[in-house]
């Protein structure tokens, strides 16, 4: 079994903990092969895929993606960035909708087993505005898929929300461009990570947007159950 995996930061792990390491553990047999790429948005993963001549070679690509066209305005830095990058964001959610729409109509022409993972947090306070505006799209996003009924959708951001529902959480979000280049530069173990997670009073997150270990254990463990019903 050959699977791609396609998204941002969160995919590519190189901040935080990798959820597709944790699938590989189940799956030894299986390549499974990292396509994420840091502060992707739909907009510029959907035109990064389209020189992917590779994607039509896999039997399952897994898509996550969509939490930059609301991280990536959270300041003018952010922003900033996002214009230097060239990782445009959608500029409100009908874009970000006929954006995603034009990925899945993309991704359904590869003739390949596709599976939807949407957007999860900024910070663990599910009812902060920034994640109203996340929930929002996943909303939006779970109503789009539903058009597509060969496409397998996860409600992973349902779940990590009711995981945190009835704990103490904090309000940390990584507001400062700084502090997230800080963690990239020195967090480089999940022992670091989960280490500095506690110490902020997080849960599943780094930063309230990478993952520690117990999320990167949360997000596989719904792909994992997707794929073993082959």
């Amino acid at each position: 079994m050959k699977i791609a995996f396609l998204g941002d930061s969160i995919t590519k792990a190189e901040l935080g903990v990798s959820y597709i390491s944790e699938i590989q553990k189940r799956f030894k047999t299986y390549q499974l092969d990292n396509y994420g790429k840091n502060g992707d948005t739909v907009i510029s993963l959907f035109k990064r895929i389209k020189k992917m001549k590779e994607l039509k070679e896999y039997d399952k690509i897994v898509l996550f993606i969509g939490i930059n066209d609301v991280y990536g305005k959270m300041s003018f830095w952010y922003k900033l960035h996002k214009v230097l990058k060239r990782q445009k964001r959608a500029k409100n959610g009908d874009v970000f909708i006929l954006a995603y729409r034009s990925l899945l109509d993309y991704l359904g022409s590869l003739d390949v087993d596709i599976i939807i993972v949407p957007p999860l947090l900024i910070g663990e306070n599910v009812d902060n505005v920034w994640n109203q505006e996340v929930t929002n799209l996943e909303t939006r996003i779970e109503l789009l898929v539903k058009q597509y009924p060969a496409l397998v959708y996860l409600d992973v951001h349902n779940k990590i929300h009711d995981y945190l529902h009835h704990k103490e959480v904090s309000d940390y979000i990584p507001k400062e461009i700084l502090q997230v280049k800080k963690d990239f530069d020195t967090l480089k173990s999940t022992s670091s990570v989960d280490a500095v997670s506690k110490e902020r009073g997080l849960h599943l997150t780094l930063d309230g947007v990478h993952l520690n270990s117990a999320g990167a254990h949360e997000v596989a463990k719904e792909i994992i159950k997707e794929l073993e019903k082959e």
